[in-house]
């Protein structure tokens, strides 16, 4: 249900936004050990497994050609030793065979994601996949035609894996709540590390014992398996999976704040002008380097440089990715904690995570590289890959914050730059280390320790945590065109003539005298006499007098009425409003509102689920009230003088805020495309402008004057 479907059930039974002490408890959805009876943790299940296939697809070669360019001696009939090599390629050319698969991962990133979003993204990763595996299996066949025809193989399985990253984005925006993205992210992510650290020796040990080309069978079947298994098991969203629970279905819909499936238009010059989407880019670059320099060149580098044998080869190469995998799980779990209890921003979260991870990165890469010792440098190859994991809480979640619907198109434009690494550092790495000497090593290590600083340095100053003007969606909350039209007349209308005591009068008694509109029902703490008279004010409880008096000159009152709850909102509205009064340290904001679980919070919000609102407008410290400019809002915002900052949602709020407009009395925002940065200027505007105050005081003395002339 979202802002539309509850004004129109608050009209339907005759409700209008009033203060009321009811609270409405919180929405959860505990997670318990059994997670397979939480639906979305089964979709997070099937994607680990899934990312497992990705890898296990991917890096099954990197041990593979190993055992496929491996010189032996064998021994004829005749009895002459002679070596022998299955594929006699050059280190260049081998290069080659390992970077083919990038060829074609590089063109269907901006595709994967655009498909993910238009026909979902559980299509996209099953198919992206379930083709890959289905390759795999030909792989043998291909290698022993040509080498040309091992290529085109693999860059046709690069083609469909491409898409998977991408598109699982589109997955997370439709079963995500917005406090477990970190979390299920990176738990499926892991799935990548867990399919390279079991792929990696038992590649070695299949090559080993039953043959390369075994290696690639066994895979591929899995690969399919887990396809078919996707397709029946996964749906598109909660809405449509027949097995989730109401409860949970509930939960995850209202945390998302969705009301429907609708065509997303995507901003291109927005996105791609965005500092924040290039830092993501260049985060992600400098990641991939490392990633698949190790990836790809680890088994090799073993073998060649510190002369493991080919069965150790693969347990050794997959130590650095069981380290991440186990790491991964709990990064996600620290950033989400981080900011469920308001130790971090979105954006701190981002930052630390990524850049403190880039920088270990870098220091033990170049350890490595110096100590070019067996055990020194797998330790340090393990550290520098496992604070990886770290940097996944980073750059690979951040689309979602920035722009939700777009974000698969994001992580789609993203993993496009960070494919090329996977293209030049393996061709690289095979140019620099053509007499393999632990020199030519050296060099590749510190290459991606310096790729690794400059990615470092790039995202901690363009970082961004929150959600981007260019991505708040023009969906209406208000259908109503008439209502548009005329608020916007309201705005534009010179300040109402306020210069004479007739039309002072004229405007207020017209305005809030119910007895010349139709019949409405008796609101509290109203006393219908010939007219609207409120009630006595009462002495304020004492934890409210507290906060109003130490405010001194500076209280801001906010409150969007009881109807309007924390899950129609959604997570991004809330955000812009906490940011908004982040950068306004100097006032102290009152906020009446149904949740205080609200991350990044800053010290000078107090939020109260119950608050006495007229009495709060009748302390002489408070300046402002941040209101939806429902009618009794504006009634006691009037009789008590104080300007209103409009936020209307429905459509009765927005005839209102038009007249307090009109009158001089207040400004408005759009709840459907206001930003953060406007929200802080106008409340500068009129924190700082004597006409609201003066225009208010004004309308307070003809209402208190007009009120008395009944009694």
């Amino acid at each position: 249900m979202g802002l539309q479907d509850a004004a129109d059930n608050a009209q339907n039974s005759g409700q209008t936004q009033a203060v009321s002490e009811e609270k409405e408890p919180i929405l959860e959805d505990k997670i318990t050990w059994m997670f397979w009876k939480k639906r979305r943790y089964v979709v997070v299940l099937m994607a680990f497994l899934g990312f497992f296939n990705v890898y296990s697809l991917r890096v099954n070669l990197s041990v593979a050609i190993v055992a496929m360019t491996e010189k032996k001696n064998i021994t004829l009939e005749n009895g002459t030793v002679v070596e022998h090599q299955d594929f006699p390629w050059t280190s260049s050319e081998q290069g080659l065979v390992l970077s083919s698969f990038f060829y074609g991962y590089i063109f269907t990133q901006l595709i994967g994601g655009y498909l993910g979003s238009k026909f979902g993204g559980h299509y996209v990763f099953a198919s992206g996949i379930g083709v890959t595996a289905l390759l795999t299996l030909v792989t043998p066949i291909a290698a022993r035609h040509s080498l040309t025809m091992l290529l085109a193989v693999r860059i046709v399985e690069g083609l469909f894996e491409g898409v998977t990253f991408p598109c699982i984005h589109a997955v997370w925006a439709r079963w995500a709540p917005v406090y477990e993205r970190s979390r299920m992210a990176t738990l499926a992510f892991a799935g990548n590390y867990a399919g390279t650290v079991i792929a990696m020796p038992v590649s070695g040990l299949l090559a080993a014992s039953l043959g390369w080309d075994s290696v690639f069978y066994f895979f591929g079947a899995i690969g399919c398996v887990w396809a078919i298994a996707w397709m029946f098991i996964v749906k598109g969203g909660p809405e449509v999976d027949p097995y989730i629970s109401e409860e949970e279905k509930i939960y995850i819909l209202k945390s998302l704040g969705q009301k429907e499936n609708k065509t997303i238009k995507h901003p291109w010059k927005a996105i791609l002008t965005s500092t924040a989407v290039w830092a993501i880019i260049a985060s992600h670059f400098a990641e991939n380097w490392g990633f698949f320099t190790l990836l790809t060149q680890l088994p090799t580098f073993l073998k060649e440089t510190l002369n493991f044998e080919l069965e150790k080869t693969g347990f050794i190469s997959a130590i650095p990715y069981l380290a991440m995998g186990c790491l991964l799980a709990v990064s996600g779990y620290l950033a989400d904690w981080s900011q469920v209890k308001g130790y971090l921003t979105t954006a701190q979260v981002r930052r630390y995570f990524n850049c403190g991870a880039f920088l270990a990165q870098t220091i033990f890469m170049m350890l490595a590289a110096y100590l070019l010792d067996p055990v020194g440098t797998v330790a340090c190859i393990t550290v520098a890959v496992g604070f990886g994991a770290f940097a996944w809480s980073g750059f690979i979640v951040n689309p979602l914050d920035l722009a939700p619907n777009h974000a698969s198109v994001i992580l789609g434009i993203s993993n496009t730059f960070a494919t090329i690494p996977g293209i030049v550092s393996p061709l690289l790495t095979g140019i620099i280390t053509s007499d393999k000497t632990k020199e030519q090593w050296q060099i590749v290590f510190y290459i991606s320790s310096g790729i690794y600083l400059v990615g470092c340095v790039i995202y901690w100053f363009f970082c961004k945590g929150e959600l981007q003007p260019w991505a708040v969606t023009n969906e209406t909350l208000d259908s109503s065109d008439e209502v548009e039209a005329r608020v916007k007349k309201g705005v534009v209308n010179e300040q109402f003539d306020m210069s004479s005591e007739e039309k002072k009068d004229d405007w207020y008694r017209d305005k809030y005298t119910p007895a010349i509109h139709d019949p409405e029902p008796i609101l509290p703490n109203v006393i219908p006499i010939a007219g609207m008279h409120m009630q006595e004010m009462k002495p304020l409880p004492p934890d409210f007098q507290k906060v109003l008096d130490s405010a001194t000159n500076s209280l801001i009152f906010f409150s969007l009425g009881t109807n309007v709850k924390s899950w129609m909102l959604g997570e991004e509205i809330i955000q812009k409003f906490v940011e908004a009064f982040r950068q306004l340290p100097q006032y102290t904001i009152l906020w009446k509102f149904d949740t205080d679980k609200i991350p990044n919070m800053p010290k000078n919000v107090i939020i109260k689920n119950w608050v006495p609102q007229n009495d709060i407008l009748s302390h002489p410290n408070a300046k402002l009230f941040m209101s939806h400019c429902g009618l009794l809002s504006s009634l006691e915002a009037t009789w008590q003088g104080v300007p209103v900052l409009a936020v209307p949602i429905f459509l009765d709020q927005n005839t209102n805020a038009a007249e307090l407009i009109r009158a001089g009395l207040s400004e408005s925002i759009n709840i459907r495309k206001f930003t953060p940065e406007e929200v802080k200027n106008l409340i500068l505007k009129m924190m700082t402008s004597n006409k609201y105050h003066k225009n208010s005081e004004t309308i307070d003395h003809v209402s208190s004057e007009i009120n008395r002339s009944h009694r």
